[in-house]
């Protein structure tokens, strides 16, 4: 029972740890287009690092070539 009590407390934790692909672009006006983390929704600072910088999800590139393009809400 103790086990059970500790992966509920701790799951949310760990997930951060299994990476998760990155399969979205925003696109701005300006032209500049960045990488948007699965987990926050946020941009990220450059491509292909390995941890979200602002919610330190881990993350997976496989799928980049082939993401969708955003535009950001106005």
């Amino acid at each position: 029972m103790r086990w059970l009590h500790f992966w509920k407390k701790h799951k949310v934790l760990l997930s951060y740890r299994i990476p998760m692909a990155v399969c979205e672009v925003c696109l701005f006006s300006d032209g500049n287009a960045f990488p948007v983390c699965p987990r926050c929704g946020l941009t990220l600072e450059r491509e292909y690092q390995p941890f979200c910088d602002r919610c330190g999800q881990a993350l997976d590139w496989k799928k980049f070539p082939k993401a969708s393009i955003r535009t950001p809400p106005s």
